[in-house]
């Protein structure tokens, strides 16, 4: 499907038994999972800043602007870049 590839439309935890909608799902960090040394895909980075750049409000499922203002403090000097590339393509 064309435009969806980086969207997250829910995510459903079957030990708790709720269901995470797009809301909550973008206060989670794109970066949860990357540690110090780990590599980013450019290509991921590039979908979602066209997403954040040619919205005019917040986009569904991606990174909100808090999201994003904590991932500049991570170790992973990657992260910090990429986290600040994005809030720059939201007119941060």
């Amino acid at each position: 499907m064309h435009g969806l590839r980086n969207t997250c439309l829910a995510i459903y935890d079957i030990a708790n038994q709720h269901l995470y909608t797009q809301d909550e799902i973008a206060r989670i960090s794109p970066f949860i999972l990357v540690d110090e040394t780990s590599q980013l895909f450019a290509s991921d980075e590039t979908a979602i800043l066209t997403e954040l750049g040619s919205a005019r409000t917040q986009p569904r499922g991606l990174p909100t602007k808090e999201t994003l203002n904590q991932a500049v403090t991570h170790p992973n000097p990657a992260v910090r870049q990429s986290a600040a590339r994005m809030l720059k393509a939201m007119g941060s």
